[in-house]
């Protein structure tokens, strides 16, 4: 169950997307070092995620794969969702909005 904080927070922020942006990108320039050592932590953790983050990268770079439209809106603004980071060419493409909302589905999901 959702508490009525998070709710709140996150009604804000969808209201106050600019004003978030902002913050977060002074807050990730001020602290550069805490970003990178993240993410080297992050890569480190979830080899099998950056495996398939590369592979299809790769595959996008030389032709073998065409990034496509959101498939649930057509935004040609789209990121690859890996269902199964074992088969890192089988993506669906959604654009940033619907690929958060897809996450925050999947985790209400797990922990039901």
């Amino acid at each position: 169950m959702i508490s009525k904080k998070l709710i709140a927070q996150r009604k804000w922020k969808k209201e106050n997307k600019e004003h978030v942006y902002k913050e977060r990108t002074k807050w990730n320039k001020d602290n550069i070092e805490k970003v990178r050592e993240y993410k080297r932590k992050w890569q480190k953790n979830n080899n099998e995620k950056v495996e398939a983050q590369n592979l299809l990268n790769t595959a996008i770079m030389k032709g073998i794969i065409v990034k496509e439209a959101c498939s649930v809106c057509g935004d040609i603004k789209s990121q690859a969702h890996h269902p199964d980071y074992s088969k890192p060419l089988e993506v669906i493409w959604l654009c940033q909005q619907h690929h958060k909302d897809l996450h925050v589905k999947l985790k209400e999901a797990a922990t039901a």
